[in-house]
């Protein structure tokens, strides 16, 4: 499921995000090519450890399959992008 934004995975999932504090992720450390995964980024990751492994468990099992479905669709590109030495060095947790 390729979604636009956060909102729309909380529907689809019926998990909001809640005020559990996430990663900022700067748009320009990331190519326009993988913005499609931005929505997904900003719902799943939640800076402490233990309440993302929270936030996963009260996940549906779809949600994962949509996760892997979208990253499929660019994983080629994505592999070669962050194995690039300029990712690596110009990046932040966006990287991670």
């Amino acid at each position: 499921m390729i979604v636009k934004d956060v909102k729309h995975l909380e529907k689809a999932y019926e998990v909001e995000l809640g005020d559990e504090k996430r990663f900022k992720i700067q748009l320009e450390n990331i190519p326009s090519s993988f913005h499609i995964l931005i929505p997904y980024l900003e719902y799943y990751c939640i800076a402490d450890q233990n309440k993302r492994e929270d936030f996963y468990d009260a996940l549906p099992e779809q949600a994962s399959k949509d996760l892997n479905e979208v990253i499929e669709t660019i994983e080629p590109q994505l592999t070669y992008w962050l194995g690039s030495e300029d990712a690596q060095k110009n990046m932040g947790i966006e990287y991670y």
